[in-house]
C-alpha cells in the first residue's frame, strides 16, 4: 500500500466550519488531518471503483443510534478487490458526540485505498453500559463486512480508532474482544483515551473530575463517590482496556497531552507500561505541553501520523 507524505494538523473550529467539517467533543475538537496534495496517479494494479458515501447505514434495530456512515475509496490497490478498513468511534464522555466528527479522516484514509466507517452507538443516556457499547461495535463490524461484501469487496482487516471516550471503546474492544471480532483487528488507535478507570487521578475535585465520576459510574452501572473508589474497583477494572492486555494483544498507537486536564496523562503512562511489560508492539506519542484536544504540538502531531502510516504499512498488507 502506498502512503503519501501527508501531515496531521488540528485546525480551529472556525476553520473547520469554513471547510464544512463539524468536530466537537465537549470543549475540545477531535484531532483531524489536513488537506493533502493531489492524489497519486493510479497504478496498473489498482482497481478503479466508483467512490461511494452511504450515510446512516443501520447495523441494529434496538436504537436509532445504531448507524454508521460508510465511505468507499475510489480505487483499491488489489486486483482481487481485497483491502482493509478503519472503524472510527467518536468521543463525548460516552454521553454525546456524533459520527460526523471524524469525517475529515475519511478523505485521507480513502485516498490510501481503505474503506472507512464512522459509527454512532448507544450511550449512557440510553442506559447503555460499556458492555452494550462493545456489542454495538461487534454489530457495526458485522454490518460493515456485509456492506463491503455486497459491493464485491473483501475486508482483510480493520483498525479501530477513537478519540477520548471513543478511544476508550476502541482500545477496550481491541484488547478484550479481538477473538470475537467479525473482521480481524490489525491494530487499535486511541487519542487522549481513558485506559485505566481505577486511576484516582481521573477523579480530581474539579469540574472535569465531577463529570467523569458521574459518567463512568453510569458506564459501569455502578455509581460511586471518590470515597467509594475502592468499592467500585472491580467494576472499574472490568471496564478498563489495560485489564485485557496480554502478549497476544493487537498492536496499538496512542497519543496523550502532558497538560490534559480531562484525562490525565497517568492513564497513558499506565497503558504504556502494561503494553511494554506484555511485549506488545505499540507507539506512544507524547504531546508535550498539550491538552485534551491535542491541538498545539506540531512535532507530536507529525509523529502520530507517521506512526499511523507505519502501522498501515506493517499490519495492513
Amino acid at each position: 500500500m502506498r502512503i503519501r507524505n501527508i501531515f496531521l494538523v488540528l485546525v480551529t473550529a472556525a476553520a473547520l466550519l469554513l471547510a464544512s467539517c463539524r468536530t466537537a467533543d465537549g470543549p475540545e475538537p477531535t484531532p483531524q488531518p489536513a488537506p493533502t496534495p493531489p492524489a497519486e496517479t493510479p497504478q496498473e494494479t489498482d482497481v478503479i471503483l466508483e467512490a461511494e458515501a452511504a450515510p446512516d447505514v443501520a447495523y441494529g434495530h434496538a436504537s436509532g443510534s445504531q448507524k454508521f456512515d460508510l465511505y468507499l475509496p475510489a480505487r483499491v490497490p488489489d486486483a482481487l478487490l481485497e483491502t482493509d478498513a478503519f472503524l472510527l468511534i467518536h468521543g463525548g464522555g460516552w454521553q454525546s458526540g456524533d459520527k460526523v466528527e471524524y469525517r475529515p479522516w475519511q478523505t485521507e484514509l480513502n485516498e490510501m485505498g481503505l474503506v472507512v466507517a464512522s459509527m454512532n452507538y448507544r450511550m449512557i443516556d440510553e442506559a447503555a453500559d460499556w458492555e452494550i457499547m462493545l456489542l454495538d461495535i461487534t454489530a457495526a463490524l458485522t454490518a460493515l463486512k456485509q456492506e463491503c461484501a455486497d459491493r464485491g469487496i473483501t475486508l482483510r482487516s480493520v483498525a479501530l480508532m477513537g478519540y477520548s471516550s471513543g478511544g476508550h471503546l476502541a482500545l477496550l474492544y481491541a484488547f478484550k474482544n479481538a477473538d470475537v471480532s467479525p473482521i480481524p483487528i490489525a491494530f487499535c488507535v486511541g487519542q487522549a483515551a481513558p485506559s485505566a478507570l481505577t486511576d484516582p487521578n481521573l477523579y480530581p475535585e474539579n469540574i472535569f473530575g465531577d463529570i467523569l465520576l458521574e459518567n463512568i459510574g453510569r458506564l459501569i452501572y455502578r455509581p460511586f463517590t471518590r470515597a467509594e473508589l475502592a468499592l467500585a474497583e472491580p467494576a472499574l477494572t472490568a471496564a478498563s482496556p489495560v485489564t485485557y492486555i496480554t502478549a497476544d494483544s493487537v498492536p496499538a498507537i496512542f497519543a496523550h497531552g502532558t497538560k490534559d486536564l480531562t484525562v490525565p496523562i497517568s492513564n497513558a503512562e499506565t497503558l504504556d507500561a502494561a503494553l511494554t511489560a506484555a511485549g506488545v508492539p505499540h507507539r506512544y506519542v507524547v504531546y508535550q505541553d498539550d491538552d485534551h484536544g491535542l491541538a498545539y504540538n506540531v512535532e507530536a502531531r507529525n509523529a502520530f501520523f507517521a506512526a499511523m502510516c507505519e502501522y498501515i504499512e506493517l499490519y495492513m498488507k
